[in-house]
């Protein structure tokens, strides 16, 4: 009884399935770190117009920014590590019986992988920026809750401790 074998045609489309399924895993992460970076910044701008916004504790949801960018520089690298490995095996699956001499190679031809290349670079370089600027951000935005919470206590003491003829002397700091 013979065992039945898989031919490398079949191996070649399964192959291709996967990587489609890895780019479609790289553009969910990056939908799930703007979903978590939009969703902290949320809950800061909603902390700073509460009743309870000076005892409110953000250093908590500050954490959440760089954990975010965490796991998205993660799943960014496990999915670019299986697109390496993926477009190995479909490269050596190209040059079976140096079919690459005679058809067009994605992947073993330099004009064609190149671009590939460049394009993902591309891409790490446009999500390195994306986490920087939202962990800025949120930084930002904290430190101005933080910021503009004592400006204004600030402001309303300057005022009110305004020499004025016949007034109480300021309370002292």
């Amino acid at each position: 009884m013979s065992v039945p074998s898989v031919d490398a045609n079949y191996r070649f489309i399964a192959a291709y399935q996967e990587v489609n399924a890895r780019i479609a895993q790289r553009q969910q992460a990056l939908a799930l770190y703007v979903t978590l970076t939009v969703s902290l910044l949320a809950a800061l701008v909603a902390l700073g117009s509460s009743a309870k916004a000076a005892t409110a504790p953000v250093e908590w949801l500050l954490l959440g920014f760089p954990v975010a960018s965490l796991a998205l520089a993660l799943l960014n690298y496990t999915s670019e590590r299986a697109l390496s490995n993926l477009r190995t095996f479909l490269a050596s699956l190209e040059q079976l019986n140096d079919a690459h001499l005679r058809l067009p190679s994605y992947n073993t031809d330099p004009r064609w992988s190149s671009g590939a290349n460049k394009a993902r670079r591309f891409r790490d370089l446009a999500t390195l920026l994306l986490a920087l600027f939202g962990n800025v951000i949120g930084l930002g935005a904290a430190w101005a809750r933080r910021g503009g919470s004592s400006r204004s206590a600030l402001r309303s003491t300057a005022i009110s401790c305004w020499p004025a003829p016949h007034s109480p002397p300021c309370p002292s700091r």
